[in-house]
């Protein structure tokens, strides 16, 4: 059967954009559309007015002040009870067809490696051409791949470390599982950041390169007056390892046969690769572990061992991680194991 989708905005003013995105997206909704969520985000009277007269299968929350693009979805996603989650911006304009290949998705019709997030190709209305087909870290920082240009990758779906928040796809169980949108940021980062995450757990994300979407980018007040900020909290996070994501890159986009033997090490253990910083992982892990996630404080820890093995506090964390899990035996022979040693 049909797996059910919410879809989720957030709006801040822009009532023109927002009319025309919903009217757009009840035109072309997708087949298992459940519920469309919107949280009003502090928006000024106009806007508000117009939210609160949509009718149909709508369910509006307001806030009184803006809370930004991460806590206002992740409220959405609170009274959301479907399957799979659909994130959308309210500056995009819905084309016919554009969510037949999220459906044979959420339908198990295509079944992309180890899914995290699925985005699409988003189209400039100002000059015709892509602006969004993934995001890439090639130039050493996180880029729209293939922005300005008109031709697209042939196959039905490309890989990415990353795909914008303007519009992506993925499951409920797993988005609230990765702890959903950091609230430390402030509207900038929260996708990247996201796909990252998911990543260094082993899923992957790609861009559904037969959806094509309008996006009238950064039409939202106030869109782009954290970035200091924002910029500061993700390079603090993942900065060190921003030479490795750009290499990833550039071996994912090779296509000869020299170049894939050239990227081996990157391309048969790419999370190993990518992740290699040691303060990184123990982060996530403990995240994890504070959670009672066993099998992503497992993930993490098998990466840890790979880049760091034999590591004596590498030990103390796997006990750590049997104890709470409720194999106090396992965790006192592997500690008695270390101290014969």
């Amino acid at each position: 059967m049909p797996q059910s989708v919410t879809i989720i905005t957030s709006v801040r003013n822009c009532l023109d954009e927002t009319k025309v995105f919903i009217e757009s997206l009840f035109s072309h909704k997708p087949t298992n559309l459940d519920q469309v969520i919107i949280v009003d985000d502090g928006s000024e009277e106009e806007t508000k007015g117009f939210l609160r007269s949509l009718r149909g299968n709508i369910r509006l929350f307001r806030n009184d002040k803006s809370i930004g693009f991460g806590p206002a979805n992740n409220l959405g996603v609170e009274q959301s009870q479907s399957d799979w989650l659909l994130f959308m911006n309210n500056d995009l304009v819905l084309t016919k067809d554009w969510a037949k290949p999220f459906e044979t998705v959420m339908n198990g019709e295509q079944n992309p490696t180890q899914l995290g997030c699925l985005g699409n190709v988003q189209l400039d209305p100002r000059t015709k051409k892509i602006d969004h087909a993934g995001i890439t870290f090639a130039k050493g920082y996180p880029s729209h791949f293939l922005q300005g240009k008109e031709n697209l990758p042939r196959e039905a779906f490309s890989e990415y470390l990353a795909v914008t928040g303007a519009c992506f796809l993925i499951r409920k169980d797993l988005f609230s599982r990765a702890g959903g949108f950091d609230q430390g940021y402030r509207t900038g980062f929260e996708d990247i950041d996201l796909c990252l995450k998911l990543r260094l757990l082993g899923y992957r994300h790609y861009v559904a390169n037969e959806s094509k979407i309008w996006h009238k980018r950064s039409s939202t007040p106030e869109r782009n007056d954290h970035q200091a900020h924002n910029s500061k909290v993700f390079y603090g996070r993942w900065g060190k390892i921003i030479t490795r994501l750009e290499e990833w890159g550039r071996a994912n986009a090779s296509t000869s046969q020299h170049k894939k033997k050239q990227y081996a090490h990157i391309l048969e253990k790419p999370e190993s690769f990518l992740f290699a910083d040691r303060d990184l992982l123990m982060q996530n892990f403990q995240f994890h572990l504070r959670n009672q996630m066993w099998k992503e404080s497992e993930k993490v820890l098998k990466l840890l061992k790979e880049n760091f093995g034999g590591d004596a506090d590498l030990i103390l964390l796997e006990s750590q991680l049997l104890r709470k899990s409720d194999q106090p035996s396992k965790a006192k022979t592997l500690l008695a194991k270390a101290g014969d040693e």
